[in-house]
């Protein structure tokens, strides 16, 4: 049940905008979203890891951070992404033979953001 709530709480939250700078792109859901314990315990488990740290640009809000984290996370081959509004990073762990740095980056852009590889 808490889940559910929480699972709810973000994607109303998203669909209305965290922040005046975050314009709402969907209407809110009626309900909770059905979510699977099978999407909950993260199936995806990635033949090959590799990690590489994106510097973003363009995130104004908390909410941001989700939304970037689900636009990477949605990418076949994209184990897990840890994203920071504070930092303006994101750091993408992933299989390099099913999805590419250049697909990341094209998936940011998707939200308006500008994606860079953070050399270290």
């Amino acid at each position: 049940m808490k889940l559910s709530f929480l699972l709810y709480s973000v994607a109303t939250a998203g669909a209305l905008g965290i922040c005046d700078l975050c314009p709402s792109s969907t209407t809110p859901s009626a309900g909770p979203t059905a979510v699977s314990p099978a999407a909950v315990r993260g199936t995806r488990v990635p033949s090959a890891i590799d990690t590489v740290t994106l510097h973003i640009e363009g995130m104004t809000c908390g909410g941001c951070t989700l939304a970037t984290r689900k636009v990477l996370e949605r990418l076949d081959g994209v184990a897990k992404a840890e994203v920071s509004y504070e930092k303006k990073r994101a750091v993408v762990t992933y299989d390099p033979a099913r999805v590419t740095v250049a697909q990341m980056i094209a998936a940011v852009a998707t939200l308006k953001y500008t994606a860079t590889v953070v050399k270290s």
